[in-house]
């Protein structure tokens, strides 16, 4: 049977979440109600940022499936200088960019609407902002399943994109039954699990 999602805490009910900590700690941004936009539990996601939050100072962040654009806006409130933002949805587009908006982030963000797997792969010319001091990656759990998906060749292909150099941190949020293998040029820096999600960071040539 599959496993039971883990009931959303009170800042991710109603439509709303909460930032968790930084500039804009305490304020709200709204989070589309498709279903398809499953945000990271405020106890997983500032773990992810209390880890990652010295490397953030000043870099350029991408949140490649931004849904309500959460986890960037995390970034930005932790003294990221930019992020982009690429979403392929137009109604989860539209939200990224109103809460950007609510928020006055944007001179500090981009938002493109498109496909990562399209947008940042080998022989695409370079791209604005690029390459990324941290790459944020919490796409939809299913696309773990099939390891013939999109995701994982992808991933395995990031090193020789222009997204990706020596300096770059890779976040991914995954299920927690997942172990994130280390390949294409990445490998694994730390680990965390959180009841039935996790998060792996992942960077070039660590040890």
């Amino acid at each position: 049977m599959p496993r039971k999602r883990p009931k959303p805490e009170a800042d991710e009910t109603g439509g709303t979440i909460r930032i968790s900590s930084g500039e804009f700690r305490g304020r709200q941004i709204e989070c589309p109600q498709t279903g398809g936009v499953r945000p990271m539990l405020s106890r997983t996601r500032m773990a992810l940022f209390n880890l990652i939050r010295d490397r953030l100072k000043d870099v350029i962040v991408w949140d490649c499936f931004a849904g309500s654009g959460l986890l960037g806006i995390e970034a930005l409130s932790q003294g990221a200088a930019f992020c982009v933002f690429i979403e392929r949805e137009s109604v989860h587009a539209r939200t990224v960019q109103a809460n950007l908006k609510s928020l006055g982030l944007g001179s500090r963000s981009s938002l493109i609407r498109g496909s990562v797997f399209d947008l940042a792969k080998p022989g695409v010319p370079r791209l604005p902002h690029t390459p990324a001091g941290v790459i944020l990656l919490d796409p939809p759990h299913a696309m773990f399943a099939d390891r013939d998906s999109l995701f994982w060749p992808w991933l395995r292909s990031l090193k020789e994109t222009a997204l990706l150099d020596s300096n770059t941190t890779v976040a991914i949020g995954h299920p927690a039954e997942l172990t994130v293998p280390a390949e294409g040029g990445l490998n694994v820096t730390d680990s965390r699990k959180y009841g039935t999600v996790a998060f792996t960071l992942l960077s070039v040539g660590a040890e």
